[in-house]
């Protein structure tokens, strides 16, 4: 099963990535070999790095460690191909530029066929074979007719109402848990996932705010294969993840629950 992580801060804040060890933890089976992807928001713009390859033997880890990017969002998912070959054009998360932001998508489940994806997506098509992909561009379809009727960004609650149709929609063709950040909020819906009994049954995503962040004093700077480290500040942050990833107080997100996260903090949860 694929793997989702995000993280929003109030200050921006640098992830140094062990993307093996995260594997390791969020993965019922540790199949999740088949690529994996980080973005990490700088204002309204993001630097993606994306590999078709399994993380615990990427150079590229390498790199991301030895060069800090702060961010105040930053989402990741590591990928168990259902849909799609192994390839660079279908490995999350998917980006498309939207009146000036850079929007990002990462998907965690399965969806059934639907040839109607391809009529809706009229300016925002695919580049690879994914359902994921495909749903994101109908989003993305749907965000750009909103915006350009207004002529400006939509305030946070038509966008909830356009997220929260889109989420209900495609949940009905499958399981849908996604992260969705439009360069301002992040969207993190919680659908369902496959747990260590072997249902198919809610939460599929959890969440965990720290009021007050500070490494020194909580000791919580090693998240599962990731790295916080210290902050000069205290500070908001909200990391949500498929499972919970330290010994902390993590929420389960109950199935059809939408939360909304900005500058570390949950702006609202709602059922969707």
């Amino acid at each position: 099963m694929c793997e989702l992580f995000a993280i929003s801060c109030a200050l921006p804040t640098t992830v140094s990535f062990t993307l093996g060890e995260f594997q390791k933890h969020g993965g019922q089976n540790h199949h999740n070999r088949d690529g994996w992807g980080v973005v990490f928001y700088d204002e309204e713009d993001a630097r993606v790095i994306r590999e078709a390859e399994a993380a615990d033997h990427s150079i590229h880890l390498d790199f991301i460690r030895d060069h800090a990017y702060p961010s105040t969002t930053m989402i990741s998912h590591i990928r168990d191909a259902n849909a799609g070959g192994v390839k660079l054009k279908n490995t999350h998360p998917f980006t498309r530029e939207l009146w000036g932001n850079l929007h990002s998508f990462a998907h965690k489940g399965e969806l059934d066929d639907d040839e109607e994806d391809g009529d809706t997506a009229r300016n925002f098509l695919p580049i690879g074979e994914t359902d994921s992909e495909a749903a994101f561009c109908a989003l993305m379809e749907t965000m750009k007719e909103r915006w350009i009727a207004r002529g400006r960004i939509p305030e946070l609650e038509e966008r909830l109402e356009v997220v929260s149709s889109f989420a209900r929609t495609y949940r009905e063709r499958g399981t849908f848990n996604f992260l969705y950040c439009d360069g301002e909020y992040l969207f993190a819906h919680s659908h369902q996932r496959h747990h260590p009994d072997g249902e198919l049954k809610p939460p599929g995503l959890n969440i965990l705010e720290r009021d007050n962040h500070h490494p020194d004093e909580t000791d919580h700077h090693d998240v599962a294969g990731l790295h916080l480290p210290d902050q000069a500040h205290h500070q908001a942050m909200t990391l949500v993840a498929s499972v919970p990833l330290t010994e902390e107080a993590w929420h389960p997100l109950a199935g059809g629950t939408l939360a909304v996260l900005s500058q570390g903090v949950v702006q609202g949860m709602y059922g969707v």
